[in-house]
């Protein structure tokens, strides 16, 4: 779902990361959508942090990964700087299909621009 896809990314590039921390960036309570994560194998506790109430941290696994067909997180792209996080921007309406054929062209466009440095 959206949902998941949002929950799924500020984990991946805020890793490790709280749930609650995961609910402040989305604006709502998390706890089911980063259950339901969990479940599918691609969250992963990540320890404690050391903190009142020590509570768990989350990082993504080597099965989101394995689904994404990345080697590693260090393979993302960027996300653009911003000086300030916006306040509240409607989602993307983007399916996972799109996104990975998105992510893929990116990666070619970047190789390409790679190749003529060269």
């Amino acid at each position: 779902t959206d949902t998941q896809i949002e929950t799924l990314a500020i984990i991946v590039y805020k890793q490790p990361v709280t749930r609650q921390e995961v609910s402040d960036i989305r604006g709502v309570a998390s706890d089911n959508v980063v259950g339901r994560l969990i479940q599918l194998g691609l969250v992963e506790e990540a320890g404690r942090m050391r903190a009142p109430g020590r509570p768990i941290l989350l990082k993504t696994t080597d099965r989101f990964l394995r689904v994404f067909g990345l080697e590693s997180v260090k393979d993302l792209p960027r996300l653009p700087k911003q000086e300030k996080m916006p306040e509240k921007t409607a989602p993307q309406k983007m399916t996972l299909q799109e996104a990975l054929a998105l992510e893929e062209m990116e990666q070619e466009a970047r190789d390409a621009e790679e190749a003529e440095e060269t």
